[in-house]
């Protein structure tokens, strides 16, 4: 599934994606799913905790993507190929997409840096990184659910980036 099929960006910028996560039930299929690449480039080298909302992932390439939080289970993925720093989220036509306050207060924010693994854990949820596949998942903790899980890693195109993601029976 291609969630931003026609949506153009200026040179690799993106902010990829405000995540709310759907606590629904249902168990995850496995949807239609490529092979995944193990590019030793595109893996994942480290994960910190950067500010007291924030993680930032480094890639053995060099390149960094920002996990923003807004809440307990609310984050954005932001990452600038060409290196510009965080910025507010941009649409076309122009748009304010988030609200003039957005954020909610975390009670933590913990990250954990695995030999394959990154976990990083607020009150509410648990993101895990595959380090090799760069493939996520977020858990609900309340409900022992997956929220969603990656089925590709994210591709980045010259004018779109793409995220796909794993299918549950009732969607």
């Amino acid at each position: 599934m291609n969630i931003y099929p026609r949506a153009k960006y200026k040179k690799w910028c993106v902010s990829l994606l405000t995540m709310i996560m759907f606590f629904g039930g249902s168990q995850p299929c496995v949807a239609k799913v490529a092979d995944v690449e193990t590019n030793e480039e595109k893996a994942i080298k480290s994960a910190k905790k950067i500010n007291a909302t924030t993680i930032e992932v480094l890639y053995a390439n060099g390149k960094k993507m920002l996990i923003d939080f807004y809440g307990e289970n609310i984050f954005r993925l932001f990452q600038d190929n060409t290196g510009g720093a965080m910025r507010a989220p941009q649409a076309k036509p122009d748009a304010q997409i988030l609200v003039d306050n957005p954020r909610k207060p975390l009670s933590k924010l913990d990250v954990d840096n695995g030999e394959s693994l990154i976990t990083i854990t607020t009150a509410n949820t648990v993101v895990s990184i595959d380090k090799q596949t760069q493939l996520f998942k977020a858990l609900n903790k309340a409900k022992n659910t997956i929220a969603f899980e990656f089925a590709n890693p994210i591709l980045f195109e010259t004018e779109k980036v793409s995220i796909s993601l794993k299918e549950s029976i009732s969607e």
